[in-house]
């Protein structure tokens, strides 16, 4: 591993939407590869029909009851679309830029290719997440 590449292991990361402030010690410029097991995401588009209905629901008191509401989707533990794995998945880059990710199979796949601002945050709060569990490496 060269030297700019910073390494930590964390269980698993669940796929969240905010933008998380920068650790203290975290250099941008580095290059972090995370070994995260498990990532479980939300289909954002299903995530986003629901939550209009719902909110629609809302708007209207009375007209419908809390049988009504929907039920928000499950997180899936997402699968390297190669060999379908869905474990030991590692994530990769830089703070600010869109997520890659690695299979133990050797595959890699950017993580939301069409939306890389959510995919740049999905990396910072892998990396903060790293950060929490094992501190800053070489801190």
């Amino acid at each position: 591993m060269d030297p700019e590449t910073l390494a930590q292991r964390i269980d698993a990361i669940r796929i969240v939407d905010s933008e998380p402030e920068r650790p203290v010690g975290v250099d941008p410029a580095a290059v972090w590869r995370v070994p995260v097991g498990t990532i479980y995401v939300v289909d954002q588009a299903e995530l986003a029909v629901v939550r209009l209905a719902n909110n629609a629901h809302a708007e209207s008191p009375g007209l419908l009851g809390m049988e009504d509401y929907l039920p928000e989707p499950e997180p899936e533990p997402l699968a390297c679309p190669m060999c379908t794995n869905r474990a030991e998945l590692t994530v990769q880059g830089r703070w600010g830029d869109p997520a890659t990710l690695i299979c133990p199979c050797g595959h890699q796949w950017p993580l939301a290719p069409d939306e890389p601002a959510w995919s740049a945050r999905q990396l910072q709060h892998t990396i903060c997440q790293s950060v929490a569990e094992n501190g800053v490496p070489g801190a």
